[in-house]
């Protein structure tokens, strides 16, 4: 009995029900009133009054209900609208659609409040990331310009860290345009069936160089059957790309990076390893937001520095592919980064 009064559908229904039970009754009282009386003026009346009567009371009872809720529907939306947030009590007497529409909006205002504060979030981030390099740029043109230009080997420095930091700027943007397009979906790149455990393979024979570099033991291994999943290459390389470059980056001198590279059930599971710092719990559940470092508890061992955005992207990628990213880590014992990701069935490739 709830749902009719609590409901347009419900209202409508009983309105006609009402109708239908005052026709009757009037129809009773009409044929009784013109076989005894003969009144025809009086059957006229009375099915006059009779309509009238109901359209009134019935009208004026469903306006007050649809106005009142449609009234409170428009206060909500008129809140979103000007950025006042604030969750609306749905009270028991609100008709069941008006229910419905105020439960939507509070959920299309908590979507909008989370979007606003992350654009807050990136417009400060992104201004401090912005500000240091242009800083750095502005003040070795200026000493350059005030004669530092002809000291052949200060101004060859300054200008060696003017490119450092425009190389950063152009990283940065890119980045973040990279980052834009992949969480829009406006990548047109099709999805075709991509061989995990090859394209792991290769982007670790790249690094292997960069290890031996900086005296950092690297070791791959990967299960001998390939194992092939539904992506897109290029950007499937890039988290690979994305997870070694930050754990050689993060692991001292001797340090061991490991990448392995396995399958379970129907999920191929990249780990790659190191024996770096590690990360405290309370970074943990930040490390995938944008521009988060925790370079002030963790040591960067060698000079480059990325835009923060790297993990920020891999998790983007990852998601957007139907798979999990993830970390476990302990300061001081190392970090283990790993991504999983559904093996695409034989019949598929």
């Amino acid at each position: 009995m709830r749902f009719l009064w609590t409901s347009y559908r419900g209202l409508i229904f009983l309105w006609g029900l009402v109708l239908g039970i005052l026709a009757i009754i009037s129809g009773s009282l009409i044929i009784f009133l013109s076989t005894v009386f003969q009144w025809q003026l009086l059957q006229t009346i009375l099915i006059f009054i009779t309509v009238m009567g109901i359209l009134s009371v019935t009208g004026f009872f469903l306006s007050g209900k649809l106005v009142g809720g449609l009234d409170r529907i428009t206060q909500l939306a008129s809140k979103v609208g000007s950025g006042e947030f604030s969750k609306e009590n749905i009270a028991d007497s609100e008709l069941r659609e008006t229910r419905t529409a105020i439960i939507e909006l509070n959920k299309l205002e908590q979507t909008v409040h989370f979007k606003v504060n992350e654009m807050r979030n990136f417009v400060a981030n992104a201004s401090h990331e912005l500000r240091t390099p242009l800083t750095t740029i502005k003040l070795r043109v200026e000493a350059l310009r005030n004669g530092a230009i002809k000291d052949a080997e200060i101004s060859e420095r300054f200008l060696e860290e003017i490119e450092i930091e425009i190389d950063r700027l152009t990283c940065l943007v890119n980045d973040y345009l990279d980052l834009t397009q992949i969480e829009s979906g406006s990548f047109n790149l099709p999805k075709v069936s991509v061989n995990f455990s090859q394209l792991t393979g290769e982007v670790c024979e790249a690094f292997k160089t960069r290890a031996e570099r900086v005296g950092v033991n690297f070791q791959f291994s990967a299960e001998v059957e390939p194992f092939f999943v539904n992506g897109i290459e290029e950007q499937l390389r890039r988290v690979v790309y994305n997870l070694l470059d930050n754990a050689i980056k993060y692991t001292p001198r001797d340090g061991n990076v490991s990448v392995v590279v396995e399958a379970k059930n129907d999920i191929v599971r990249l780990e790659v390893r190191d024996t770096g710092f590690g990360i405290s719990a309370s970074n943990i559940p930040h490390l995938f937001e944008r521009f988060y470092r925790v370079d002030a508890t963790r040591p960067r061992y060698g000079s480059s520095r990325g835009s923060g955005l790297g993990l920020q992207i891999a998790r983007s990628i990852v998601e957007t592919h139907a798979g999990t990213i993830g970390v476990h880590s302990e300061a001081g014992r190392g970090s283990n980064f790993f991504v999983e990701l559904p093996i695409l069935p034989d019949k598929l490739l």
